[in-house]
This record gives C-alpha cells, sequence and structure tokens, in this order.
C-alpha cells in the first residue's frame, strides 16, 4: 500500500500462490515378547503444507502400547499411551500483501489409558454350520443340466 501526495492511498494486490507437495506417513509396528506380553508401536507424520492463504507446518505424533494375556487367556491388561513426546500441535502462518497472523494451537493429545478385558463363556466355541442357500441349489441344477 502506498500514501499517494493528494492523501489517497493506493494499494497494490499480489498474486497468491499456493502451490505445494505435500505428504503424510503413517506406521503401527507389532511386537510379539514372551510371557504373553505385545508391544505396539505406531505414529504419523504430516509434510508442511498449503490451505488457500494458511501455510502449516510440519506436525505429528507417536504411540506406544503394551499389553499382557492373564487368567489362562481370558483376560487381557493394557496400557496405551498417546502422543509420547506431545508434538502433536498445530502450527502455522497466514501471510498475504500486508497481513502477516502467526497461529499456534496446542491441545491435550497426550492421554494414558488402562484397559482391563474379561471374556466370559466358551472359547472354544464351534464354527458356524454351513448352509444351503437358494444360490447354491441353482449352482447345482445348471452343472446337472437338470430342473
Amino acid at each position: 500500500m502506498t500514501l499517494e501526495a493528494n492523501g489517497t492511498e493506493n494499494i497494490t494486490y499480489q498474486p497468491l500462490d499456493a502451490r505445494a507437495t505435500t505428504y503424510q506417513l503413517n506406521m503401527t509396528n507389532q511386537f510379539t515378547l514372551p510371557k504373553k506380553f505385545s508391544l505396539e508401536l505406531s505414529g504419523w507424520y504430516q509434510s508442511g503444507f498449503i490451505e488457500g492463504q494458511l501455510i502449516g507446518k510440519p506436525m505429528g505424533a507417536v504411540s506406544f502400547g503394551i499389553q499382557k494375556k492373564l487368567m489362562k487367556d481370558k483376560a487381557t491388561l493394557k496400557l496405551n499411551v498417546n502422543d509420547v513426546f506431545w508434538t502433536q500441535k498445530f502450527r502455522g502462518s497466514f501471510m498475504f500483501n500486508d497481513i502477516d497472523v502467526q497461529v499456534v494451537n496446542r491441545w491435550e493429545s497426550r492421554t494414558a489409558r488402562v484397559t482391563f478385558t474379561y471374556r466370559f463363556g466358551n472359547n472354544k466355541v464351534t464354527s458356524a454350520r454351513q448352509r444351503q442357500t437358494g444360490l447354491d441349489d441353482e449352482k447345482g441344477r445348471v452343472k446337472s443340466g437338470g430342473n
């Protein structure tokens, strides 16, 4: 923006270039450990991005879980922690012509959860019986060539 000698303002607009290559990565790894323990490690990463006039900075998170089978495999005790390093936050900026806004948004993304599960009943349920359907009857007639 420029101010003219007669006191009027002259605003010069610039074209918006909102092109960017972005990517997102996700991973999950599960490990079976001795003594009926298992471990899970997962995470995600979002590269920097552009949405309209907003330029977002990279962000991501790592989560961790461990579980133990108990009581002859009828029970499971689990501990999960999301966003272990507390890196899941939004940071970005909005810059265009003479407007400059910086944004930082952080929320309670680091959470811990303990879960106990007990399975009642018979663990050796037989598989569902095979049922004949109308389509199976039709296939049989076509193969035999009869009615």
